[in-house]
């Protein structure tokens, strides 16, 4: 994402190690899963930043505990329907 007025790009802090500063795993399949489900990155952003219905958990918080195959399996889900 690119801020307007501003040169340089920043991304979401939920794809880093809030300790090491280091891309958390899984971010490249979670981007190529993005891709194929035709998300565009704000989407990519705010599915990974909405509370899940079973504990209230965001997708951001699945990937920091290292469950980074069900996000995947999540972000591939969201174009399911087709658009």
């Amino acid at each position: 994402m690119q801020l307007p007025l501003r040169r340089g790009f920043v991304y979401p802090a939920w794809q880093f190690d809030p300790e090491s500063g280091e891309p958390l795993p899984g971010i490249p399949q979670i981007l190529a899963a993005a891709q194929d489900a035709k998300l565009t990155t704000l989407g990519l952003h705010l599915l990974m930043v909405s509370s899940a219905a079973e504990d209230d958990a965001t997708p951001a918080d699945w990937l920091a505990a290292g469950k980074q195959d069900d996000v995947v399996t999540l972000v591939s889900a969201a174009n399911a329907h087709g658009s």
